[in-house]
């Protein structure tokens, strides 16, 4: 069987992956909690208060919203950006967030 890669199946693929790895993540947290590991190690690295934070930044954005802000916050990573070098776990769990919205606007066309 032959695989067409184009652009719309490159978006589809990535789509796929990032649900792929959320539902692994949740599978290997409800294990840990099954087992009463300690949480915080299957966490992000950031608290709940952040995780909140997160959910407010990014929650009422549109599409456009989120890639503009995903975009900014890959400049300050590339720029070497204090604030990203100190957030080493807050900003890449931001873009992890928006790459999760993404993929519900992609499977609900609302981009």
């Amino acid at each position: 069987m032959q695989l067409h890669y184009e652009l719309e199946d490159k978006e589809y693929w990535s789509c796929l992956k990032i649900i792929i790895e959320a539902a692994i993540e949740q599978k290997d947290r409800q294990e840990r909690l099954e087992k009463n590991e300690d949480l915080k190690e299957l966490e992000s690295g950031i608290g709940p208060e952040f995780e909140k934070e997160i959910s407010e930044m990014i929650g009422q954005k549109n599409a456009k919203e989120l890639t503009e802000l995903k975009k900014s916050i890959e400049d300050m990573k590339n720029e070497g950006c204090k604030d990203f070098a100190m957030d080493e776990n807050y900003w890449p769990t931001v873009i992890k967030r928006i790459n999760e919205i993404h993929v519900i606007y992609y499977i609900h066309d609302e981009t």
